[in-house]
């Protein structure tokens, strides 16, 4: 016998088309994207919205329009009853993936039937990073906290990736990208999306974020985004996007009751601990901000003596430009157009 009272069944997933930034959904509120999503899903399965026990929704940047906890705003929004809870979480990248864990476990241990796991950001209309704050001197000291950007170039460094491999896998996934919208491979899981076009309402179902015309030329003609002598640019890095998405979750006993069909059930779940890595990529920053500076002064005149002075003085400086972003509400954009 299974330690849990039911398998976490998964009978349903959709999401919205994928927004470019300041694209077709840029228009659009998180909250009423998000509830657009909510709807489509329940309507596939002919569910009256009031089944929903919870909805647990993942969301980044939970300030402004995706603020007052936007995972009780969006089923309010969608015109669903107010006696369907919600939640917002904020698990950084792994958000939604956390609602995933938090249905899973719900339904396993018997104290709901029906959740719905969601997640939405509009990258577009709140900036990543615009909820941030000051950051503890205790952590500070302790450990080298960098954006996603600066990670990204360490990790590089770490696995000896050249930038040719980089935008080579970049335009690849484009490629794939494209061929799989080409050939309806998305479609059963998208929702058409009502947005506002010079006052007139208009359906999106297409993904926005592949790039139909980028080439290797394009992306090797771009300058790193993040540091100087960097690998990482606006071409292989993570896109500013917008979209929701969403996730039906139903026990054994609910979904016999209601007749719904599942897909597939949650097995297993686990969050790893990563210390070790963690160690190892925090020491990596700081050498690999060494090389960055040392690099910049290979082939400076002089003598030894200074030029090592002014390595050190670049090394200092690329610490404070971290310190700065990691306090700054807003991180460097890696969003230019590829």
């Amino acid at each position: 016998m299974p330690a849990w009272e039911s398998d976490a069944l998964i009978v349903d997933a959709v999401r919205s088309p994928i927004g470019k930034r300041n694209g077709s959904l840029a228009g659009v509120r998180g909250d009423e994207l998000a509830a657009q999503v909510l709807n489509g899903l329940v309507a596939r399965q002919d569910l009256d919205p009031a089944e929903i026990q919870d909805v647990q929704m993942g969301c980044v940047t939970q300030i402004g329009e995706q603020g007052w906890n936007i995972g009780r705003m969006a089923p309010l929004v969608a015109g669903w009853p107010e006696t369907v809870a919600g939640t917002t979480v904020d698990r950084q990248c792994g958000s939604s993936m956390q609602t995933n864990f938090n249905a899973a476990a719900a339904v396993w241990s018997g104290q709901l039937d029906l959740v719905v796991s969601a997640g939405v950001e509009m990258m577009s209309r709140v900036p990543m990073g615009s909820n941030g704050g000051d950051l503890s001197s205790k952590l500070l000291d302790r450990w080298q906290i960098v954006p996603q950007g600066i990670s990204a170039e360490v990790l590089a460094e770490e696995w000896d990736l050249l930038r040719e491999e980089l935008d080579a896998f970049s335009l690849e996934s484009h490629r794939r990208a494209i061929a799989a919208v080409d050939e309806g491979r998305f479609e059963n899981e998208i929702v058409p999306v009502e947005t506002a076009a010079a006052g007139a309402a208009v359906l999106l179902a297409v993904d926005e974020a592949p790039r139909r015309d980028t080439s290797a030329e394009k992306l090797a003609s771009l300058q790193p985004a993040f540091l100087p002598d960097g690998k990482v640019t606006a071409g292989n890095s993570s896109q500013i996007v917008d979209g929701a998405a969403a996730v039906l979750v139903a026990s054994e006993r609910a979904a016999s009751r209601l007749g719904l069909e599942p897909r597939a059930r949650r097995a297993h779940q686990r969050v790893p601990r990563r210390h070790e890595r963690l160690l190892r990529v925090q020491h990596r920053v700081r050498g690999a901000l060494r090389r960055f500076a040392a690099r910049a002064v290979h082939g400076r005149r002089g003598r030894a003596p200074a030029r090592r002075a002014y390595r050190d003085r670049l090394h200092r400086r690329y610490l404070m430009r971290l310190r700065n972003l990691t306090s700054s509400p807003k991180f460097p954009s890696s969003s230019r157009d590829a």
